[in-house]
């Protein structure tokens, strides 16, 4: 890994490991339940900002100790942050081969931006649809068409990961946390 790379990963780090501590700390300004004993409203900001941060901040150890046990001219060591001797990613030029970018699941950069790009507009689309349709078929139909458009899985089983999906969803945090889900113009579910 280039050291402007481990340096931009770890700036990268260090940001995400602030605003998740600044997510936990505001949700926790809203209170993790309401004075009847639910789920209040800064539950999820402050569980999600911790979660976040410590993720966050192990990147960032693993990064710094990766820095200090490599010498300043390795600019091809790729193995250093995960510590394996497999490659799980050749970044672009550090080859020069024809595998640059190529990445566990043989797919190129290009590939991955377009797969970011496709699951961002999914996404976009299944929050205006929300008002509509309701949380749970909003959600359902994003998994949908990313495992069966994104992930290229079969039709039947990406079906029944949605299904799975949504039951697990239903099951934790209507059932479980009583949380109300929006319902949407349609009132369905």
């Amino acid at each position: 890994m280039t050291r402007t790379l481990r340096n931009a990963r770890i700036a990268a780090s260090a940001v995400l490991a602030a605003l998740g501590a600044a997510a936990c700390v505001g949700g926790l300004g809203y209170g993790l339940e309401n004075e009847d004993g639910a789920v209040g409203t800064g539950l999820l900001p402050a569980a999600s900002g911790a979660l976040i941060a410590v993720l966050a901040l192990v990147d960032l150890a693993q990064q710094l100790l990766a820095a200090r046990r490599a010498p300043a001219s390795a600019d091809a060591d790729i193995n250093a942050a995960n510590g394996s001797g497999v490659a799980l990613l050749i970044a672009d030029g550090e080859t020069g081969g024809p595998t640059d970018g190529i990445d566990v699941l043989g797919r190129t950069p290009r590939q991955r931006n377009r797969n970011l790009v496709v699951v961002l507009a999914l996404v976009f689309a299944a929050a205006l649809l929300v008002p509509f349709s309701g949380l749970l078929i909003a959600m359902g139909l994003l998994i949908l068409a990313i495992t069966i458009g994104v992930e290229r899985m079969r039709p039947l089983s990406a079906v029944a990961v949605t299904a799975v999906a949504l039951a697990c969803v239903w099951l934790v945090f209507a059932q479980g946390l009583r949380v109300p889900f929006p319902t949407g113009m349609l009132g369905l579910i």
